[in-house]
């Protein structure tokens, strides 16, 4: 008997197309494109402030904890440890305080530093739209080269696999025909030295007074939980470990330094074994570990 034609299923309703802006020209059916944009601020040139870093420190700010506040922002909680760690890195004082655990446990804060911060941003960013929405009015459907301009900038921006990244400024250079060394204060108390070749140090144009991006990897960075010696070595900086996660064999460990800022160090689980969250710790690294990034608008 001859087979019995499959009816087709019902069509489905067609999609609703969700509405996008697009970067530049315009909308389907010539309506002109609206621009929006987010805020990023920089700090000596390095990004600082970037999309969702404002939203994260007002969770920390109402919350008092960072499992919360990244949770209230839909961020992993490394993730957020690791945003906070290079906010304080790179500002001139601590914008976020952790509260050391007790009976009740320790907690995290906002400081009055990192209160005036936010409270900048969102006035620059209620200036900022104004200025988009003035720029709508005015560029209309030809938005192409704002477009370009746009992707250009991207394009420029630092990017960076080193886990540790500082903002300082040269203190002092020694150089002979081969090898300069170069003495970066993050701060009054923070030294780094960094061992860069000559060439590397005319091409960079480095000086007294300029100011400098610094990175280190985290693989490069050795843990000590002997703080009783000292020596005069370089690049050797006391701290307090604040989280020691352990995966695969290899830990990640977070020492906080004076001043509001970190340095994290990757190691195996055997070097890490006597490191416990709390202890006192000293974080070493070679000079010729050191990369320096001058930035833009240095002189």
């Amino acid at each position: 008997m001859p087979r019995k034609p499959t009816p087709k299923p019902p069509a489905r309703p067609a999609r609703k197309a969700a509405a996008r802006t697009r970067p530049a020209g315009n909308t389907a059916g010539g309506a002109p494109s609206t621009y929006r944009g987010s805020l990023l601020v920089e700090k000596n040139g390095a990004p600082f402030l970037v999309a969702g870093r404002i939203d994260l420190l007002e969770a920390v700010d109402l919350h008092g904890s960072i499992s919360q506040a990244a949770k209230a922002v839909g961020m992993s909680y490394k993730g957020a440890w690791d945003a906070i760690d290079t906010m304080n890195n790179q500002a001139d004082e601590a914008l976020v305080a952790r509260t050391p655990g007790g009976r009740r446990g320790g907690g995290t804060h906002l400081t009055d530093y990192g209160k005036r911060v936010v409270a900048l941003v969102r006035a620059i960013e209620q200036e900022y739209q104004q200025a988009l929405t003035l720029l709508n009015e005015k560029v209309g459907g030809s938005g192409t080269a704002l477009a370009e301009y746009q992707r250009l900038l991207q394009r420029f921006s630092l990017q960076t696999s080193a886990r540790n990244h500082w903002v300082g400024t040269i203190s002092a250079v020694r150089a002979d025909r081969v090898r300069t060394e170069v003495e970066i204060a993050l701060d009054a108390r923070l030294h780094i030295v960094a061992h860069i070749t000559t060439d590397s140090a005319r091409r960079l144009g480095v000086q007294p007074g300029i100011d400098v991006a610094v990175l280190v990897k985290a693989v490069a960075v050795r843990v000590e939980a002997d703080t009783r010696g000292s020596d005069d070595a370089p690049n050797r900086l006391a701290g307090t470990i604040a989280r020691c996660s352990q995966e695969g064999g290899r830990s990640e460990v977070i020492i906080d330094l004076p001043g509001g800022r970190s340095i994290t160090a990757v190691v195996d689980d055997t070097a890490a074994s006597t490191l416990r969250a709390g202890r006192k710790a000293i974080a070493r690294f070679e000079p010729k570990s050191v990369l320096l990034v001058r930035l833009p608008g240095a002189h």
